[in-house]
């Protein structure tokens, strides 16, 4: 006997802003938080899992290089 598929669900992800501002807004708000992550005290980063190198090498990201899941 065959095994059937079963059609899941894909996960959705939200949809990216469609005008220029919008776009604009995100980027600017993916960048103001990358930089209050990468000002933040190394104790606080401890409390969320993360190193000081692992937060500075994300800042130095470019926004456009940013993951679809992390925009706004």
């Amino acid at each position: 006997m065959l095994a059937r598929r079963i059609a899941l669900p894909r996960p959705t992800l939200e949809r990216q802003p469609r005008s220029l501002f919008q776009r604009l807004q995100a980027f600017m708000a993916l960048y103001r938080d990358a930089h209050k992550l990468e000002n933040m005290p190394d104790h606080l980063l401890s409390d969320i899992g993360k190193t000081p190198e692992e937060v500075r090498r994300e800042a130095k990201r470019l926004i456009w290089d940013s993951p679809a899941h992390w925009r706004r």
